[in-house]
C-alpha cells in the first residue's frame, strides 16, 4: 500500500521506515512544521513532574535541560517513546488524552508534593491546566515549540492526487485534519479522495475531516500506532 503522511517531518520519517520495512511505501508532506521557541534553559528543580503532551513536547523538553531523572507524564505512548527516546528514564503514561493523563497524575501524585510543569507548543488541545486545578494541583505551562500550518501541499502529493497513486491518507490530530480540509478545498481536490481511505487516530480527527467524502474512514479503536494500522492488517507493533 502507499500512504500519505502528514505528520511533522520527523515524526512521519520514522513511521515510514517503519511502513517501508512491512513492505509498504509512503509520502511524505507535512501539514504541521515544528519549530522551537522560548527560553533556552529551564529550571526542573522547581517541579515535581513535567506533563508532555506531544511527541513534540518530549523532544523540546530534551533540547532544554540535561536532567533526565525527573518524572514525566505522558499522554500516551508515541509521546512516551519520543521521550525514552530522548533519555528520560521515569515515565508514566496516559491513555491518549487529556482527560486520562489528568486521571493519572491525580492518582499518582499530591497537590501538596509541588508545582508540575506542562510542556506545550503555542496551539494547545484541551485544558490540562484547568483539569488539575480542578484537583488542587499548580500547573505551570511553558511554550517550548510552535507548530507552523502548511499553506500548501507539495508538488508531489498534487502530482499523486491527480495520478490516483495513494491507496491511504494517514491523520494523527484534528488541527492535522483542519489543514489538509483546508488545503484539499483550496486546490480543488476533493474528488479526488473517492478511491483513498482516510486512516484517523481518533474520532476528534473525523470530526475535523467532514464533510470531505473519501473511499472509507477507518478510526483506531484507541489513539495508538498499532491500533490505527490494525484494519488493515498491518502490525504495527
Amino acid at each position: 500500500m502507499r500512504f500519505l503522511l502528514t505528520r511533522p517531518r520527523e515524526d512521519s520519517e520514522k513511521l515510514a521506515r517503519n511502513l517501508t520495512r512491512l513492505g509498504h511505501s509512503s509520502l511524505i508532506d507535512p501539514l504541521i512544521t515544528i519549530e522551537p521557541c522560548g527560553p533556552g534553559k529551564i529550571n526542573l528543580s522547581l517541579y515535581e513532574a513535567v506533563l508532555l503532551t506531544s511527541a513534540n513536547g518530549a523532544r523540546a523538553l530534551a533540547r532544554t535541560t540535561d536532567k533526565r531523572d525527573i518524572p514525566l507524564f505522558a499522554v500516551g505512548e508515541a509521546t512516551a517513546n519520543a521521550a525514552r527516546a530522548a533519555g528520560f528514564t521515569t515515565i508514566q503514561t496516559a491513555g491518549g488524552d487529556v482527560h486520562t493523563l489528568t486521571q493519572l497524575v491525580s492518582h499518582s501524585l499530591s497537590p501538596q508534593s509541588g508545582p508540575l510543569l506542562h510542556v506545550a507548543g503555542k496551539t494547545i488541545a484541551g485544558d490540562l491546566q484547568g483539569q488539575l486545578k480542578k484537583w488542587h494541583f499548580q500547573v505551570d505551562r511553558i511554550v517550548l515549540y510552535t507548530a507552523r500550518p502548511a499553506d500548501s501541499f507539495s508538488t508531489a502529493t498534487i502530482d499523486e492526487l491527480h495520478k490516483g497513486s495513494l491507496n491511504s491518507i494517514v491523520f494523527y490530530s484534528p488541527r492535522t485534519a483542519r489543514i489538509f480540509k483546508k488545503l484539499i478545498t483550496q486546490y480543488d481536490l476533493g474528488h479526488r479522495l473517492a478511491t483513498i481511505s482516510a486512516l484517523c487516530l481518533s474520532h476528534a480527527v473525523v470530526e475535523q475531516l467532514k464533510p470531505l467524502t473519501f473511499k472509507d474512514v477507518i478510526t483506531a479503536d484507541n489513539p495508538t500506532t498499532q491500533a490505527l494500522f490494525a484494519p488493515l492488517g498491518i502490525d504495527m507493533s
